[in-house]
């Protein structure tokens, strides 16, 4: 998730700085706020009436008020859909600070240069260190209340703001480029080194303040090890435009909205099934993302909704092959 909030930021800044405040605020509200609105409701109501056939009695054991029977708390998790919602927070502030410095390019680039450096990555380590210590293990995790942690708000925020740099000091790609092979060797050194110093999972996740302090520094540093290697990798090797990288990229949107509902119901299918886990764990992987990728050719790529997610309707493959024509020899 690192990576993506990195990938958030950068975007922002560039199609703020390139297309100016409202055509921001407009594109994010097509792209963003009205999916979340529609897959929220969606994902309400499909968990709910799975609770309601399969279920019931756990609705009795929600406690708060109802809504036609229906507990408020029952109806108040994002879901997989938190990653979204974080979103819509982090671009409430980037306008709110534009409003209030009056200019989208902040701070100046030499600034943004020196912030994105090698020099201040121990900088980034060490104020993500601070942040994951409040929480357990020190690792992210995502509730899916609407009323967010605010560690985890300031935890990806900093990913966020690293991006938004980086989109102003893009000279610094070259070297990232160059440190991405060193940067992934350290990053999964010091990974495997936080995974050792783990506590069991029979003792919980509380550990000692000393222990959990190193945990903090070793998940600080791997995040941001891993997650500028990766991008330094692709930016290496993955800088062209290939048909297939960009079919599943465009596809990854509706994949996002929709694999959870399709997961959790294969899941159901299998429950009485005899295997082993990892054979369950193989099914439901594939078919969850066959079934995703279907939808996505014949119901959205080439129709209305891939022009609301995507800006753009492309041609899908099903009527790719059959408009292709047949040589006759």
């Amino acid at each position: 998730m690192p990576v993506f909030f990195v990938l958030t930021g950068f975007f922002s800044a560039l199609l703020l700085q390139r297309r100016g405040i409202t055509s921001f605020i407009r594109n994010r509200c097509q792209r963003v706020l009205y999916p979340f609105i529609v897959f929220f409701c969606l994902m309400n109501v499909i968990r709910v009436t799975t609770l309601f056939l399969v279920t019931p009695h756990e609705l009795d054991q929600i406690p708060g008020p109802t809504l036609f029977g229906i507990p408020l708390l029952a109806l108040g998790l994002t879901a997989h859909l938190w990653f979204l919602y974080l979103l819509l927070y982090f671009y409430s502030g980037t306008w709110l600070l534009t409003r209030l410095i009056g200019s989208s390019q902040f701070p100046h680039p030499t600034i943004s240069k020196v912030l994105v450096s090698p020099l201040a990555l121990a900088g980034w380590v060490g104020l993500l260190a601070l942040v994951l210590y409040g929480m357990p293990v020190a690792t992210f995790f995502a509730d899916g209340d609407l009323l967010l942690n605010w560690r985890i708000m300031l935890g990806y925020g900093l990913f966020y703001s690293f991006g938004w740099l980086l989109y102003q000091a893009q000279a610094i790609r070259q070297l990232w480029q160059r440190w991405a092979w060193p940067f992934l060797f350290a990053g999964v050194l010091i990974f495997i080194g936080y995974q050792s110093l783990l506590p069991p999972i029979t003792d919980g996740p509380n550990v000692a303040p000393s222990r959990q302090a190193q945990l903090s520094v070793l998940s600080a540093a791997s995040s941001w090890l891993l997650g500028i290697s990766f991008i330094g990798l692709f930016d290496r090797y993955v800088n062209q435009t290939h048909p297939t990288w960009q079919y599943f990229a465009d596809a990854s949107y509706w994949v996002y909205l929709i694999h959870v509902p399709i997961c959790v119901w294969i899941q159901t299918l299998l429950i009485p099934v005899e295997a082993p886990a990892l054979v369950k764990f193989g099914v439901v992987l594939l078919v969850t993302a066959f079934v995703s990728l279907l939808s996505y050719d014949l119901l959205v790529r080439g129709t209305a909704i891939g022009r609301w997610l995507n800006g753009r309707s492309e041609l899908p493959l099903w009527r790719q092959w059959f408009s292709a024509p047949v040589r006759v020899r």
